[in-house]
């Protein structure tokens, strides 16, 4: 069964009518995630007919060209703020006088997330969603599951009065991108960038070419993922790679050997704790805290590091193959560079070996959500955590006394136990809910 299913259950649009709208006016039903965690998005509670239903009535054929329309963003682009974000990721922006669930899609590269909330009351549609779930789509999935809507709305609309050009043509487009190495590499950088394709500024693709033979092949989409977030654009992130490649301070990341695939699909943060149980076991300490002196032996330098105030770009750059690595410590607090450092150790397992950059961002890219999964493991290993919460509690004292047991912040705990769900999220600070 594939990890997301738009499924057209009923068509209820007449032959004679608007092929556009009212032909392919339709039953809908959105499924998706896997077995236990399955979730109906389009499940509803209908105020008039006072039942619970799991299809919502609206246009097929809205849906299909939304979704060819924001392909490549869809897709590929990270989860972002603003309403030109919401307008290519939102199901609620399709409007065309329909009532659409109240659901997000966003990328991190690899898997395609899609984020449903509950509606507490009916719209103007006498409706209110039901589904409430955070859900990891394989991006092949959602790559079929639109394929295949848009190619049932075409058959629906050549039966009634002939296939719509528009539809057809955004299907050829994007076929065509997609079929085409170069033209799908420059659409997805634009994408991962926040641009629909061929929007990006004169020049830009030119710049981001010029970018990637200097940090490399994966590097670069996670330059673009970072793009919106520094004011100085391509300039900023050029500065950044330059002050990395020039810092003065190194860490050895030579000595991490590539680690055994995965027989099964995995998530980046299950990927991210894999890969840290992997690295303890190189290091002969599979359980208790990685000491200063430990951390600090295995990469070469002594800890704490001295670091540098506002830097352009977080993050690492190798410019050979002996694993050498040129750092920035963005901070001083000691814990904080642990994390940051052990953070730089799951980027350079998790890119290619062809990528010098190693970035430390805020993105919610795959590699992002890896570092810091792996950077949780190694530092505080789920099993220890657990172990030492049954003994001292959950209270914000055990909590504190965790951190300073395995040299880590109080959020980083706090983290884990709610992505565990040991703590509930309300326990997190405001600004990681």
């Amino acid at each position: 069964m594939s990890a997301i299913d738009f499924q057209v259950c009923e068509w209820h649009g007449t032959w004679d009518s608007d092929p556009r709208q009212d032909a392919t006016l339709a039953s809908l039903r959105l499924d998706a995630g896997a077995g236990a965690g399955r979730v109906c998005l389009t499940e509803v509670y209908d105020q008039i007919a006072r039942t619970v239903r799991p299809h919502i009535n609206v246009s097929a054929y809205a849906l299909a060209r939304w979704l060819l329309l924001n392909w490549w963003r869809l897709r590929w682009e990270p989860p972002r703020r603003g309403a030109d974000w919401l307008l290519a990721h939102s199901l609620a922006a399709i409007g065309e006088g329909y009532a659409w669930p109240p659901a997000v899609i966003s990328s991190d590269g690899e898997f395609i997330q899609i984020q449903a909330s509950a509606e507490s009351a009916c719209d103007v549609a006498a409706i209110r969603y039901l589904a409430n779930a955070m859900l990891d789509v394989p991006a092949a999935d959602f790559e079929a599951a639109v394929d295949g809507l848009a190619g049932q709305v075409q058959l629906r609309l050549s039966a009634c009065s002939g296939e719509d050009r528009d539809l057809r043509e955004l299907q050829e487009e994007l076929a065509e991108e997609r079929a085409n190495p170069q033209l799908a590499k420059t659409c997805r950088l634009q994408a991962i960038a926040g641009f629909n394709p061929g929007d990006a500024p004169a020049g830009w693709l030119d710049e981001m070419e010029n970018l990637r033979h200097g940090v490399g092949p994966g590097a670069i989409g996670e330059l673009a993922a970072m793009l919106p977030s520094l004011r100085g654009g391509l300039q900023e992130a050029q500065e950044g790679v330059d002050q990395l490649r020039r810092s003065g301070h190194e860490i050895d990341l030579g000595w991490l050997r590539t680690p055994p695939r995965s027989k099964h699909p995995e998530l980046p943060w299950e990927k991210g704790a894999r890969l840290a149980v992997f690295v303890r076991q190189l290091l002969g300490q599979e359980s208790g805290p990685l000491t200063d002196s430990t951390l600090g032996d295995c990469l070469g330098t002594a800890l704490p590091m001295p670091f540098v105030e506002r830097r352009a770009l977080k993050g690492g750059f190798r410019s050979n193959g002996n694993g050498r690595t040129r750092v920035a410590v963005p901070n001083a607090r000691p814990e904080s560079q642990r994390f940051y450092l052990a953070r730089l150790m799951g980027g350079a397992l998790f890119a290619s070996k062809d990528d010098h950059l190693l970035a430390v961002t805020d993105a919610g890219t795959a590699m992002q959500k890896c570092e810091r999964s792996f950077a949780q493991e190694l530092l505080c290993p789920w099993r220890d955590l657990d172990a030492f919460t049954d003994e001292k509690g959950l209270g914000d004292d055990a909590i504190a006394d965790a951190g300073e047991h395995f040299q880590v912040s109080d959020w980083v705990i706090r983290t884990v136990l709610v992505n565990k769900h040991k703590l509930p999220r309300e326990r997190l600070p405001q600004a990681l809910q």
